[in-house]
């Protein structure tokens, strides 16, 4: 019978009662349980429900959770072996949390990042610029999901991208380019975003980072936290440049 781990974690009185650091361990803590289920998995025989005591859960919370995550990432994790762009590597939802929560709050960790468009929307927030964002389920508050937030220029370039020149044969063997004619413009909206790129398979090159996101009375702000407040943290790699991005495979059903 597999051993059950237990995870603990020690806070000082000034972080005691903080809503921010309950969060961030909150986090810390079913990191761990994936790295415990990965190890657990590899080497515990699996018991039924009926033949443990009750002093002997059958799983941790923390351990239900991170099932649950990696399921959702099973279709990704299998689709990258088929991805020329994931040769060298890429990276799913629930994989860059952890490298996220691994690194802490003000830290990015560097990669490329697989996952299907399931939700998206729009800052409220003026000093954030208008973001708009691509997120891996469609509740963007879950934990384990990945949010891919685009600045207004990249977003509206990636709706608008530029059309090749097309190339023709003269006889005497001469070259001749001629321009495209230009496209009506897709207006900037989450509208026309959703309608383009729900259900597809997105390669982003980025850094994924903690991202804190303040709930409460009023406004709710993005950004790093401070002490004393309500919150929780998102998983983010920003986007400036839609050569960031690439749409490659097809996506899992819908779930």
């Amino acid at each position: 019978m597999a051993a059950i781990t237990t995870i603990s974690t020690t806070t000082s009185p000034s972080d005691r009662r903080t809503p921010k650091w309950d969060a961030l361990r909150r986090g810390l803590v079913l990191v761990a349980g994936l790295s415990l289920l990965f190890a657990s998995a590899l080497s515990a025989p699996i018991v039924p429900a009926s033949k443990l005591s009750a002093a002997e859960p059958e799983q941790t919370v923390a351990d239900r959770r991170a099932r649950r995550l990696e399921k959702r990432d099973v279709a990704l994790a299998a689709a990258r072996e088929t991805i020329s762009e994931c040769a060298s590597g890429c990276i799913t939802p629930i994989e860059a949390t952890a490298l996220a929560f691994s690194a802490g709050e003000g830290r990015a960790v560097p990669g490329r990042f697989l996952l299907d468009v399931r939700g998206g929307g729009r800052s409220r927030l003026r000093r954030e610029q208008n973001l708009y964002f691509l997120n891996s389920q469609g509740d963007y508050s879950a934990f384990g999901v990945l949010v891919i937030a685009f600045e207004a220029d990249a977003m509206r370039a990636l709706l608008n991208p530029q059309p090749l020149p097309r190339a023709t044969a003269e006889p005497e063997g001469d070259i001749v380019v001629q321009a495209h004619l230009p496209r009506d413009e897709v207006s900037l909206s989450v509208a026309n975003m959703m309608s383009r790129y729900r259900g597809k398979r997105m390669l982003v090159d980025g850094e994924v980072s903690l991202q804190w996101i303040r709930q409460g009375y009023g406004a709710v702000s993005e950004g790093r936290r401070t002490r004393r407040e309500r919150g929780y943290y998102q998983v983010w790699v920003r986007v400036t440049d839609p050569a960031q991005v690439a749409w490659v495979g097809k996506p899992a059903p819908r779930d």
